[in-house]
Parts: C-alpha cells; sequence; structure tokens
C-alpha cells in the first residue's frame, strides 16, 4: 500500500515478487503466485530496472516450473539469471540456478541439472551465512549426478548431508532428494530410499509444504512400482493428482495421470 501510494515502481514489482515467492508459490498456491509475478514482470519492465526484473522473471519463472509448464520456466530463470548477473545479484542468482538446476533434472539433461546446482551452491557460498542452503544444493547436485554413467555415490558423506538438516523449508525436499539418490543409485538401497521419502512426506505434511508434498507422493509411487507393489503406488499417485490439481499445477496432474495405467 505504502509504494503504491508513492507510484515507486522498484518497490511495487519487488513487493510483488516477493509475495510471489515468499508468500504464495512455497505453499502451493500458484494461481495467486503467477498473477502476482506477472505484474512484477510488467512494472519492472516499466521501470527498466534490473534488479526488478531480476527478481521478477526468476519468481514467474518459478510459477511456470511449478505449474508444470517447463519451456516457459526454463525461458523466465535464464532472463533471471542474465538480469542477476548484470548486477552481481549472487543470491538471486543461486534463488534462480536452483530452479533450472530443478527443471533440468525433471527433463533428465543430468548435466545441465548438475552444472546448475553446483552453480547455485558456489553463488551461496560467496554470500555467507547460507552454509544449510549450500549444502541442500550440494545434494541436489548429487541426485542429478547418480543418474549419469560411471558415477559413483560416497555413502559416508550423504549421511553427513543427511544430518545437517536444519533449516524447515528444505528439509522434506532435502530428505526427498536423499531417497531419490538411493532409489536412482542401483536397486540395493530401496529400503533406505523409502525410509527417507517417507520422512520427506512427514515433513512437508508438517510444514504445508503442498507441492513438495505432491512431488513426494510421486516419488513414491515410483518406488513401490520398483518394489512390484502396483495397488499401493496407484494409491500414492492419485495423491499427487489430488495436490497438484488443488495447487493449480494441472499439466503436472495430466501427466502424472497418464502413468495411471501400469
Amino acid at each position: 500500500s505504502i509504494v503504491k501510494a508513492g507510484k515507486n515502481l522498484l518497490g511495487m514489482s519487488t513487493t510483488l515478487s516477493y509475495l510471489s515467492f515468499f508468500c504464495y508459490q512455497f505453499w502451493g498456491k500458484l494461481d495467486h503466485s503467477g498473477k502476482k509475478a506477472k505484474e512484477a514482470v510488467r512494472i519492472a519492465e516499466e521501470s527498466g530496472d534490473f534488479y526488478t526484473k531480476a527478481l521478477a522473471y526468476t519468481a514467474v519463472g518459478y510459477t511456470f516450473l511449478e505449474k508444470g509448464m517447463l519451456e516457459e520456466a526454463e525461458k523466465n530463470l535464464l532472463m533471471g539469471v542474465e538480469f542477476c548477473e548484470k548486477i552481481n545479484l549472487d543470491i538471486f542468482n543461486a534463488v534462480a540456478r536452483t530452479g533450472l538446476g530443478q527443471l533440468f533434472y525433471e527433463t533428465k539433461l543430468w548435466q545441465k541439472s548438475v552444472d546448475h546446482y553446483t552453480k547455485a551452491a558456489v553463488f551461496v557460498e560467496h554470500c555467507r551465512g547460507f552454509r544449510s542452503w549450500s549444502e541442500f544444493l550440494r545434494l541436489g547436485a548429487i541426485s542429478a549426478m547418480v543418474r549419469l554413467e560411471n558415477s559413483k555415490l560416497d555413502f559416508e558423506n550423504l549421511n553427513n548431508y543427511a544430518e545437517k538438516a536444519k533449516i524447515k523449508l528444505w528439509e522434506g525436499w532435502r530428505y526427498r532428494f536423499i531417497g531419490e539418490i538411493l532409489l536412482n543409485v542401483d536397486d540395493k538401497h530401496l529400503s533406505e530410499a523409502e525410509e527417507w521419502i517417507k520422512k520427506a512426506i512427514i515433513s512437508d505434511e508438517q510444514n504445508s509444504k503442498q507441492m513438495h508434498l505432491g512431488a513426494d507422493f510421486k516419488v513414491y509411487s515410483d518406488l513401490l512400482k520398483r518394489k512390484g507393489d502396483k495397488l499401493k503406488a496407484r494409491e500414492y499417485l492419485l495423491k499427487a493428482i489430488e495436490i497438484f490439481k488443488e495447487c493449480g499445477a494441472d499439466i503436472r496432474a495430466k501427466k502424472a495421470e497418464k502413468e495411471l495405467s501400469f
């Protein structure tokens, strides 16, 4: 209200980006997130300010990513990176690259996912004081790295990452990373993977991280299929679909629905 009254374009766009990213997108309210982010982009373009553009394009990119609109997400997140680099805005460069790491993981471009998660971690480490975040990003890089040929996993180091889940915001995502790593490294760690994914579900339920909870259910469904429990796998896939629809991620829901015929 204050920045609108003063017709402060920088303040208006920045506030809308923060509302989109921190107040709506994190909690799975994607329609609200998208509206705020698109308005942030419009005002940022009107202002011509690189800082507001960096935040706005990153925010709108994340909304597209969560909705499952991956081409639009990649385009906008890369624009976010571009504007961040023009003004050395390392902290939001890390935010944008985290989204790109997730995006390329989903599109199975494993090396690109590793690269963006790793670069994000480096930017965070430059900013200092965000150790838990940088370790979370390193774990993201490992989750993509194990999908590459001839990759090896340091199980002892993986347990060290698991013990450092200090921030609730990333707790469930971190647990899911570990579950996915164990799920994808070989067929010998399915029981351990299942325990970590269950922990992710509990954490995201407790912390109301709805989109992440949907992702947890989807990964758990994949694991149950690997174990041969098709009935329970279908049950958790249906839970994921329900959450995606509630959050406004209809494309993700439709993609998951195509897997119901197993």
